[in-house]
């Protein structure tokens, strides 16, 4: 399996397993750092794209490639 890139318009976020994509009512797409609710040091919606996250965890690391 290979892993997928990170939609450049977004960045690191778009493939984390922190992030979470919240959608408002007009369809706007948000990127909630999950990180944030027990660490500080990481914005609730980092402003995008994200090129550097010191807790980046990539969604696929677990898996085989």
């Amino acid at each position: 399996m290979t892993h997928p890139e990170a939609d450049p318009t977004v960045g690191l976020c778009s493939v984390c397993a922190h992030a979470r994509v919240v959608e408002n009512r007009q369809g706007t797409r948000f990127y909630l750092c999950e990180q944030s609710r027990t660490d500080s040091s990481f914005q609730k919606y980092p402003p995008l794209p994200v090129v550097d996250c010191l807790g980046f965890d990539h969604l696929n690391a677990t898996m085989e490639d």
